[in-house]
């Protein structure tokens, strides 16, 4: 949230025994990978939840729960496969309380999916939860989860990736370390409209207790996440904590659209020296949320009280790329800020995010519910008496920005000194004949792109015309046959490919499209 604008997979097969004394005799029971299958819907646990064996061979009279194979694949190394039976298809899980926590590395959730429609097929209702806690918890690595329908209960997350929570007697339980090999996939997240201030997937350090620690190799992809306060959070604090190769690729994100809030959010919260390095964002769908992305360092946590950190300094940003996404009716697509100011006294001082490229994206400026759309790409280096804080190195290239919004919001840059390196390429911006597309960028930075705005037009490659669009009314930015953006871009920084795949001409052309040609890019 900002405040004030706010594989391969590795599975080691476990080779050892567990050993128990019955009787005076010893019994070795060898340790394996497992695989449970959940065949029914209830919540219940009357199973022998001990070991997975035991629970395949006693899973009580009614077959094994989703609650009952978590309880039993904890309780023994793995790799292990839960997989919840097709015959329960169309069924609903409805939850009493929050699953058991994922504290073993190795286990995989696969729920069935329709042939038909790509749609999970079995829905986990979290609302009537009565513990006001996290659905589930991941707490160890290589960990996998597809192809389940959630509703998510308001003011509660429901997949967390790291950091710490409370078990059920109070107690702090943390997270492992160091956390890698983590998917979420081919699932949906709706919280029904009734969002409250919950995160569909967080992954996070602990304020105030978390210390170097790195999580790494996290992949979401190909979920539908909807009518949420957040969908994906990435929030590195504390101090000294990584978050390092986040993957989000090939997910619909609709309907976020509480105030400052955002459907894919990088932030660093209330630490320092914190790091999220080497994000990407790719070939993903934003329609209709308060911000798309957006990329913060910022202060959440209020004034002091024993339990937070309270300076918000030395965290970087690096290496994040946005490409080959879908932009549309958002109020901001992407926005950018290094010092987001918190509660007066608290600002934040001396962050930095680096090395951001905007690429082969299309951001269709429609507004935002009743409100005009605010920018395409928002980016700002100090606010609310944050201090010392710097965006260095971002690169738009070869972006399609059209349509209503402020005059000069098509990429508005607030800097008091801190907003560097920045460099613009190959881009469309069209206003549909209006004026001023950019603002706070410096003349020269603009390079070989449409756009209609004195001093920028007619040096430095940049012109003004119609760039023909196949059909804008419709939300095709392909380009027609004779668009003047055809073959009319810079090699230099040019991406090999565009939007759809398509390999980039030696001479490219404006915009996310090279011209009208199909969709070739991978589907999986």
């Amino acid at each position: 949230m900002r405040l004030g604008a706010c594989k391969m997979r590795i599975r080691m097969l476990a080779l050892v025994c567990t050993v128990f004394v019955i009787g005076g005799a010893i019994l070795a029971e060898p340790v394996a990978a497992a695989t449970l299958v959940v065949s029914n819907a209830t919540d219940v646990v009357n199973g022998d939840t001990s070991t997975p064996p035991r629970l395949k061979a006693n899973p009580g009279p009614d077959g094994i729960s989703l609650r009952e194979a978590l309880m039993a694949v904890n309780n023994r190394p793995g790799p292990h496969t839960i997989t919840i039976a097709k015959t329960l298809a169309g069924q609903t899980i409805l939850l009493t309380s929050r699953l058991p926590m994922i504290q073993r590395s190795g286990i995989s959730i696969v729920g069935p999916i329709s042939g038909h429609t790509g749609q999970p097929q079995v829905t986990i209702d979290t609302r009537g939860a009565t513990d006001n806690a996290v659905t589930m918890f991941v707490g160890a690595p290589s960990f996998s989860l597809s192809g389940l329908n959630f509703l998510v209960r308001g003011g509660v997350s429901c997949i967390q990736i790291g950091g710490s929570v409370y078990g059920p007697q109070g107690q702090i339980i943390q997270a492992d370390k160091d956390l890698f090999d983590i998917r979420i996939g081919e699932s949906r997240f709706s919280a029904a409209g009734n969002p409250g201030n919950s995160f569909a997937v967080w992954i996070v350090h602990s304020v105030g207790i978390t210390r170097n620690a790195v999580i790494r190799g996290v992949t979401i992809e190909n979920n539908v996440f909807e009518q949420l306060f957040e969908a994906v959070n990435a929030q590195a604090s504390g101090r000294r904590n990584v978050i390092q190769d986040v993957v989000i690729q090939r997910n619909s994100f609709s309907q976020m659209t509480q105030s400052a809030t955002s459907a894919v959010e990088l932030g660093v919260h209330d630490g320092s020296y914190n790091r999220i390095l080497g994000s990407r964002v790719l070939h993903n769908v934003f329609t209709g949320n308060f911000i798309g992305v957006d990329i913060n360092i910022n202060r959440d946590a209020g004034p002091p009280c024993g339990c937070v950190d309270t300076t918000t300094t030395r965290n970087v940003t690096d290496d994040t790329l946005i490409e080959g996404n879908v932009f549309t009716g958002n109020l901001e697509a992407i926005g950018m800020g290094s010092g987001v100011g918190g509660p007066p006294g608290f600002a934040p001082i001396n962050n930095t995010i680096s090395n951001t490229r905007i690429v082969n994206n299309v951001i269709n400026r429609t507004g935002f519910q009743q409100f005009t759309s605010a920018a395409g790409v928002h980016v700002f280096d100090n606010q609310n008496g944050a201090t010392n804080n710097k965006v260095k190195g971002l690169s738009v290239i070869n972006n399609t920005i059209n349509g209503a919004g402020p005059p000069g919001g098509g990429l508005w840059i607030e800097s008091t000194g801190g907003v560097t390196g920045v460099v613009v390429r190959n881009t469309i911006f069209w206003e549909g004949g209006g004026f001023g597309d950019v603002t706070g960028v410096p003349a020269g930075n603009v390079h070989n792109s449409i756009i209609n705005q004195t001093g920028f037009t007619g040096v430095d490659g940049n012109f003004y015309s119609d760039p023909l669009f196949k059909d804008a009314a419709a939300g095709n930015f392909h380009l027609k046959n004779g668009s003047p953006a055809i073959r009319a871009g810079a090699k230099a920084g040019a991406p090999a490919v565009d939007l759809d795949c398509q390999p980039r001409h030696p001479r490219p052309s404006i915009g996310a499209y090279e011209g009208n040609g199909p969709n070739i890019c991978p589907t999986e």
